[in-house]
C-alpha cells in the first residue's frame, strides 16, 4: 500500500492493519533518508510527502484508539435515571456507608482544656 490513499480508505483499516502500514511506510522513509544522504535518492519531495502520509496514519490510529476508549468508558459510566437528582449524582451506598462507620470522638472531649487544668491544680494544692 505505498501509492498515496484516500483518508476514507485508511479510515476503514483496522488498528492492527494500520500498524503494520506505519511499520512498512517508516522502513520505506528510512531507506529514502539513507539514500538522500548518500545522494543516490534524487527525489527529495517524495521523502517528504511520505514522512506525512506516516504521520496521517498515526493520526487515524490515534483516532481509532480513542473512540474505542470512548466507547468502553462510556459503557462502564452508565447511570441509572434514579440516582440523579439535579446536577448532583446520589450514592446509594453512601448511607449503609455512614450506618456502619464506628463514631469517632470529637476532638473537643478528647482534649482537655487548660482552663480545666487550672482550676483543678488550685483545688489540689494545699494552701
Amino acid at each position: 500500500m505505498s501509492t498515496p490513499v484516500s483518508t476514507a480508505e485508511l479510515k476503514r483499516l483496522s488498528p492492527t492493519e494500520l500498524r503494520k502500514e506505519i511499520y512498512l511506510r517508516r522502513v520505506e522513509c528510512a531507506k529514502m533518508r539513507i539514500g538522500i544522504k548518500m545522494q543516490s535518492e534524487k527525489n527529495h519531495a517524495l521523502y517528504r510527502t511520505k514522512r506525512r502520509e506516516i504521520g496521517r496514519l498515526m493520526t487515524i490510529l490515534q483516532g481509532q484508539e480513542r473512540s474505542e476508549k470512548n466507547t468502553t468508558n462510556e459503557k462502564a459510566k452508565k447511570i441509572d435515571a434514579s440516582q440523579v437528582s439535579g446536577n448532583t449524582v446520589k450514592d446509594p451506598g453512601l448511607k449503609a456507608a455512614k450506618a456502619n462507620s464506628v463514631p469517632t470522638k470529637s476532638r473537643k472531649s478528647s482534649l482537655p482544656s487548660l482552663s480545666s487544668e487550672a482550676s483543678a491544680k488550685e483545688d489540689s494544692s494545699p494552701l
